[in-house]
């Protein structure tokens, strides 16, 4: 039963993506900051695409006073409807989006100890953006997005909780991206 439910999705995504266009974009602002975003986006109509995105972060930086080591990754995936579109998934959208987070930093506390902090995330929400299109492919997307954060974790090696994390519960979400369609 396993491998026929496979075999179905497997030939509905093969057939959905013969017909459809592809996307591959990067956020150039990332790599200022020693982080790298990439997405790629099926755009599935004129009017929906589904995009899937992964994120890695490594840079140091100063954290409680000390320089700390920060590791990251994220993965993502968001359903865009696209209201008006002139050439297909593009101009004014709409989306939802659900994406996962985790960041590693390590530093010295002051008194010669190394200690680890781990926060992770699961958060789902909305979205409204805004793509153009050239003829050529090349694309320019701007997207904002705000959401609840399902899951939220922060733990230290050290086994204390002197540090206050805040958990506020929402999710906020920024997109700049540059890319070309096939």
């Amino acid at each position: 039963m396993k491998k026929r439910i496979l075999t179905l999705v497997a030939a509905l995504f093969l057939t959905t993506s013969m017909f459809a266009q592809f996307e591959v974009k990067v956020n150039p602002i990332g790599l200022l900051f020693g982080g790298i975003s990439a997405s790629g986006e099926y755009i599935l109509s004129d009017n929906m695409g589904v995009e899937v995105s992964a994120n890695l972060l490594s840079r140091k930086a100063s954290f409680l006073a000390e320089d700390a080591k920060l590791t990251g990754f994220g993965f993502g995936a968001a359903y865009k409807y696209y209201f008006s579109p002139e050439d297909g998934g593009d101009k004014f959208y709409a989306n939802v989006y659900a994406r996962y987070g985790g960041q590693k930093s390590k530093f010295d506390d002051g008194a010669g100890q190394q200690i680890t902090a781990n926060y992770s995330v699961v958060a789902v929400g909305f979205g409204v953006g805004y793509k153009w299109v050239a003829d050529s492919g090349l694309l320019f997307e701007l997207g904002l997005g705000a959401g609840r954060n399902l899951a939220q974790n922060w733990t230290l090696s050290d086994g204390t909780d002197n540090y206050d994390f805040p958990n506020w519960g929402f999710d906020l979400t920024g997109k700049l991206a540059i890319g070309w369609r096939f």
